[in-house]
């Protein structure tokens, strides 16, 4: 079985890191910008000044967990837009990681304090955070099509076998399983137009 990352997305008080300590078991290995914020007394102390960092120190964690090979690993941030997510997929690629995204979209209440415009906000810029048609195509090296395209000259292995293999080698690239039939419907399309 594959070790697996969860990115836990949702707006403030739908129960992220409630849901990524449940799925990890309790091992530890759940992280969140909200964790940047937390002093030794349980307090959480948040200043807008220093979300940048808070970012990055998830990043950080979630990258020594993943090159440390512990599984499950959960990431719990609201990730409204997709560039927020998008290193964590990368992460996971690198590590050889499947992803698996869940959305959260219970009301709790945020038990930290975020004010109902600001979570209006976050609502409003929503994106869909899985990789696109681009982001696979993106990861498929031109030397991998030309040694499938000479394997198909030379009548080794059939056009579709070629064309899913570099779908199946995108995947995997990105830490990923499947993303959905359109989106790899389309990558088969647009790589077959590479491949001629």
């Amino acid at each position: 079985m594959s070790n697996i990352l969860y990115i836990i997305r949702g707006l403030p008080g739908s129960g992220k890191s409630t849901l990524g300590t449940a799925l990890t078991n309790g091992s530890g290995h759940v992280y969140s910008a909200d964790d940047y914020f937390m002093d030794f007394d349980g307090n959480y102390n948040f200043d807008p000044s220093k979300l940048s960092a808070a970012h990055e120190g998830c990043k950080d964690g979630v990258r020594n967990a993943l090159e440390k090979g512990y599984s499950p690993v959960a990431v719990a941030n609201t990730f409204s837009q997709k560039w927020e997510a998008d290193p964590y997929f990368v992460m996971a690629g690198e590590n050889k990681y499947t992803v698996v995204v869940i959305e959260c979209q219970s009301e709790f209440g945020s038990e930290h304090g975020v004010p109902a415009a600001t979570v209006a906000a976050m609502a409003t810029r929503w994106e869909t955070i899985l990789p696109s048609v681009a982001d696979l195509l993106y990861t498929v090296q031109e030397s991998q099509i030309n040694t499938l395209r000479a394997a198909y000259a030379m009548n080794d292995v059939s056009r579709n076998l070629v064309l899913r293999s570099l779908l199946v080698a995108a995947h995997a690239a990105l830490g990923l399983r499947a993303v959905n039939d359109a989106v790899n419907a389309e990558f088969m399309e647009k790589i077959a137009l590479r491949f001629e």
